[in-house]
């Protein structure tokens, strides 16, 4: 018999070994072979008669099970043969599990315990009840929508759907005894990060894996998750090539939509939120990267997924719940699908790939794949000479509209569909009124801008860009020739301080009220807040309840182009032959305070300006260390309490030409 990973070969026995015995107990089974070298050549046992009776008991009293121990002779010598069943029950020595992993065998601990314990015991980790939570806290709006989804797939009763809220929940195991799971939380909570860590999706556009050029993060309910991390890509982050046969005008994304929304539902239903890591999507501009932490089911391998398989949902709670609401299907098909969908369209094969830290699918865009972009003029106040050329470029969204125009006004409901946004309210106040505002569109009755027979038309404004054949898709912004003079923006300082403040994060009102200096709350809501909103610098991250207490506000697309243009008093790009980046105010002030001393994470967080603790550390320190500013004084211990920070190379060289007075 050959030592594999289900054989230990032991040369004389000592009671550390009974830990062998656990892991194997724990995973597979196995054999543990006593009076045996590591070549397989008997070694013989002195004490045999005496191992023959200890070790049972020992193994019955330590691990609290039975295992049968076999006396065997060879070549004069005895040796003795561990015989050890995969127990059902979870198996531990003196408090410790152990499980045997391939050859060797390892204490578990952490995540992989709680995965571990809750697998022997027949439970999924969105199965677990969570205390302290009560119906009246789920959204009531998320099971509305539930309702909705679920009444269209017809894969919930007419009789089930009638039933209230509470018996809804019930009926689709969502609960148990007095308590609401986990996935009850993840689906229908308006917080879901509340209860588990990571539970968002983090979108991120990238020219190379060390430079990300601007990233979002998805968070809500796993239904709002899917519908806007989907509209997200498509809309931001995805460029698509446009074509027309006749007078029919077609879109042509770098990967199959279906596959998309397949391989983003997949991701969030199939997701270890145990991990506390969020799904992370990494945009290039020649492909596409989903990483979600998780693992093949126990024993499986990615030959195995990509065959004719059962369904083996990691979060079965999750799973059945999308399946109702026809999100996925419970055949075992997505891998599949998402596969198909790429072939069906002639597009290239995704690659799929599963390492201990997660499972990640890859698209590869088409050769072909446009690179397309408007050319406008900068407008506003120029002070001083601009050689050369600004290129801006308008979202997908944008020229779907201004190519629909030129031959006909449009009713609302007609640019509605074709920005294909569902919610009317929505579309009005985030779409509509932007390309009203932004003067790409103006009414056509003027005077009654709600009458019936409304439209809209293009402007002179779109119409150039249209004439010149340079609305051609989506761009996000890019300089292309040399920029030597300097273009000067007109907001006030106190929405320069917001926009800035609010580049990296989202803002609770209260924390805009602090930037701007305003200590009347009233006065600061109906002067500066409302103002924010009206002017198109900020909008609420739950636009459907404006008064909620969980209401933040983002900087709008409008702010996030005046904070990356010069405009703002700040330049984040200038250009003089080469594309020079300067960094943020708060970047500037923790370089200026480290340049003397190394600094504690509070210092840092006083310096930034940031109160809550986990938003700094994620939003602010993290990008510190990674952008390469800041490196760690003790780095092989992360989270001593002794850790301080200090200035890297790169720091101290753009502090030096600084304060030489030259650019970095």
């Amino acid at each position: 018999m050959k030592e594999h990973q289900n054989v230990e070969w032991k040369q004389s026995w000592r009671d550390e070994y009974l830990k062998w015995i656990c892991g194997f107990a724990n995973a597979q089974g196995g054999i543990l072979v006593i009076g045996k070298n590591d070549r397989g050549e008997v070694a013989g046992l002195a004490n045999a008669a005496k191992l023959l009776e200890d070790i049972p008991n020992k193994v019955r009293d330590i691990l609290g099970m039975v295992v049968p121990v076999n006396l065997h002779h060879a070549d004069g010598k005895d040796w003795l043969e561990i015989i050890v069943e995969p127990c059902p029950s979870p198996i531990s020595y003196k408090g410790e599990y152990h499980y045997r992993s391939g050859s060797t065998k390892q204490e578990l601990k952490g995540a992989a315990l709680d995965k571990f314990l809750l697998r022997k015991l027949g439970k999924h980790w969105d199965g677990v009840p969570v205390p302290y939570v009560g119906l009246n806290d789920l959204d009531p709006l998320a099971i509305k929508l539930f309702r909705k989804l679920a009444k269209q797939s017809g894969r919930l009763s007419a009789q089930l759907l009638a039933e209230d809220d509470a018996q809804l929940i019930e009926k689709l195991h969502l609960t148990e005894n007095a308590y609401l799971k986990r996935a009850a939380t993840l689906l229908f909570h308006p917080d879901p990060e509340k209860f588990t860590t990571g539970a968002y999706v983090k979108i991120g556009f990238f020219r190379t894996d060390s430079d990300l050029l601007y990233h979002d993060f998805i968070q809500g309910n796993l239904f709002i998750q899917a519908d806007k991390a989907l509209d997200t890509l498509l809309t931001k982050y995805l460029r698509a090539g446009i074509s027309y046969r006749g007078t029919q005008r077609f879109e042509r994304f770098p990967i199959p939509e279906a596959a998309l929304r397949e391989a983003l539902i997949n991701a969030i239903a199939h997701k270890d939120y145990a991990a506390g890591i969020p799904i992370q999507i990494s945009v290039y501009d020649d492909k596409l990267m989903m990483w979600n932490p998780g693992q093949l089911p126990v024993d499986w391998s990615l030959e195995q997924l990509f065959a004719k398989h059962a369904s083996q949902p990691a979060n079965p709670d999750i799973a059945n719940t999308f399946f109702r609401a026809g999100k996925i299907e419970s055949w075992g098909r997505g891998i599949d699908l998402i596969r198909q969908e790429c072939l069906k369209e002639k597009y290239p094969a995704p690659r799929f790939s599963c390492d201990s830290s997660g499972f990640r699918v890859e698209f590869t865009f088409p050769q072909n794949t446009p690179t397309l972009t408007v050319t406008g003029q900068v407008t506003g106040q120029v002070t001083g000479q601009v050689n050369g050329q600004v290129t801006g470029q308008v979202e997908t969204w944008v020229a779907r509209v201004i190519e629909a125009c030129p031959t006909t006004d449009l009713m609302s409901a007609e640019i509605q569909a074709l920005v294909g946004i569902r919610h009317r309210e929505t579309f009005q106040r985030k779409y509509l009124d932007r390309l009203l505002s932004e003067g790409w569109l103006e009414r056509t009755i003027r005077d009654k801008p709600n009458s019936r027979l409304q439209k809209y038309r293009l402007t002179d404004q779109a119409r150039l860009l249209l004439k010149k054949g340079e609305v051609t898709g989506q761009v996000t912004e890019q300089v292309t020739g040399q920029v030597t003079g300097q273009v000067i923006g007109q907001v006030e300082a106190w929405a320069a301080r917001v926009i800035e403040a609010g580049s990296t994060t989202d803002l609770m009102s209260a924390e805009i009220q602090a930037l701007v200096g305003i200590r009347h709350r009233e006065t600061f809501q109906r002067k500066y807040l409302d103002r924010l909103l009206s002017e198109g610098w900020l909008e609420r991250t739950i636009p459907d309840k404006p008064n909620s207490r969980l209401q933040k506000y983002r900087l709008t697309d409008q702010a996030r182009l005046l904070k990356k243009s010069p405009a703002t008093g700040q330049v984040t790009e200038q250009v003089t032959g080469q594309v020079t980046g300067q960094v943020e105010a708060w970047v500037a002030r923790v370089i200026e305070a480290g340049s003397a001393t190394d600094l504690m994470s509070a210092e840092i967080q006083a310096v930034a300006g940031i109160r809550h603790r986990e938003t700094f550390q994620r939003n602010y320190l993290d990008r510190l260390l990674s952008d390469g500013w800041l490196e760690r004084t003790i780095p092989d211990k992360p989270n001593s309490r002794l850790q301080k920070y200090r200035l890297t190379d790169k720091a101290r060289l753009l502090l030096e030409n600084l304060q030489k007075g030259s650019p970095a």
